[in-house]
C-alpha cells in the first residue's frame, strides 16, 4: 500500500511549474508530509501541509530551502526525518575528493575489472569521464562532494518499500540515500517538462555500514530514533557548476531542491 500511495504522490505531483514558480495539490490524507502540500508561495518556495504534523502545528513545507537550512528529509520518510545540507564542494581529482577508486559506487565511474565507464557528457558529447592513471577527472566531468545531516526525531523509513523483501524488512531505522540526486537545473537538458537533469552519485561515505539484504544495494545507513548522522555523498557533473542544485527527488520541479551556490567554484 506504501509504494502505492507513493507512486500516485508522485504521478499527482507532474502538474506545470517552473524552478520558483511551483504549486502542487494533492488530496491523499496519508501523513506523508512530502506529500500532504497543497499550497505554495511563489515569492520563498514555502508550501503548506493540509495533514497534521507530528508537532500538532501547521508545518511549513518549504521546498527551496537555503544551505544549512533543515527541510523534510522527503521520499525517504513518512515523516519526522530531516535533512540539512551543511556544505558542497567542486573537485577535479578524485584523491582531492577524499575518494578511494576502491570506495566508488559501483558501476559509477569503473566496472567491476577496473575499466573506466564511458558516460555521455550532454556538452561536449566525450565519454570517457576519468583517468585512472592520475585520478583527474576529465573532458568537461567534474565532482560535487556534498555534506548533509540527516536527523530522526521520530522518523518512519521508507525504505523498505524499496528495498525490503517479502521475507526479510529493514529495521525501522534504517534508511536509504537512493532517492537523493544533483540536478542540473539548465532549461536546455531537462528530461522532460517537469524534470531536471540527474548526475551519476559516485561516492557515499557510509556505504557499507549497514549489512544489506540485497547486495546490490549500496545505499543504506542507519540513524536512531533522536539522533543525528552525517554523511557525504559525491556526484560527477559535466555542467556550469551556477546551475547545480541538490534533489530529494530525481530532480521534479515540485519538489524540494537546495541551491549548492557553487557558481564561482570554476
Amino acid at each position: 500500500m506504501r509504494k502505492l500511495i507513493l507512486s500516485l504522490a508522485v504521478m499527482m505531483a507532474l502538474t506545470g511549474c517552473s524552478l520558483q514558480d511551483v504549486s502542487v495539490e494533492n488530496s491523499d490524507s496519508s501523513s506523508q508530509e512530502a506529500n500532504n502540500v497543497n499550497e505554495a508561495d511563489d515569492s520563498d518556495g514555502t508550501a503548506e501541509e493540509s495533514g497534521n504534523s507530528d508537532d500538532a502545528e501547521d508545518f511549513q513545507l518549504n521546498i527551496r530551502p537555503e544551505i544549512g537550512e533543515r527541510f523534510v528529509a522527503q521520499y525517504m520518510v513518512e515523516s519526522g526525518g530531516y535533512l540539512t545540507v551543511d556544505s558542497a564542494e567542486i573537485f577535479d581529482n578524485l584523491n582531492d575528493a577524499g575518494i578511494e577508486e576502491s570506495q566508488l559506487q559501483p558501476y559509477s565511474l569503473l566496472t567491476p575489472d577496473g575499466e573506466v565507464i564511458e558516460r555521455y557528457n550532454e556538452i561536449t558529447h566525450e565519454g570517457v569521464t576519468y583517468d585512472k592513471s592520475t585520478g583527474d577527472m576529465i573532458n568537461g566531468w567534474r565532482i560535487a562532494k556534498i555534506h548533509l545531516t540527516f536527523e530522526n526525531e521520530s522518523a518512519i523509513s521508507l525504505v523498505n518499500d524499496t528495498y525490503g523483501t517479502e521475507e526479510e524488512e529493514y529495521a525501522d531505522d534504517i534508511f536509504s540515500v537512493g532517492s537523493l540526486n544533483l540536478c542540473n537545473t539548465d532549461n536546455n537538458y531537462m528530461v522532460t517538462e517537469m524534470n531536471y537533469l540527474c548526475y551519476e552519485l559516485i561516492y557515499f561515505s557510509l556505504e557499507g555500514s549497514v549489512d544489506y539484504i540485497d547486495e546490490t544495494n549500496h545505499c543504506l545507513f542507519q540513524c536512531p530514533v533522536g539522533e543525528k548522522v552525517e554523511f557525504d555523498l559525491a556526484y560527477i557533473f559535466c555542467c556550469d557548476p551556477e546551475y547545480l542544485y541538490f534533489s530529494t527527488s530525481s530532480g521534479n520541479k515540485s519538489d524540494i531542491m537546495v541551491d549548492l551556490k557553487l557558481g564561482g567554484d570554476s
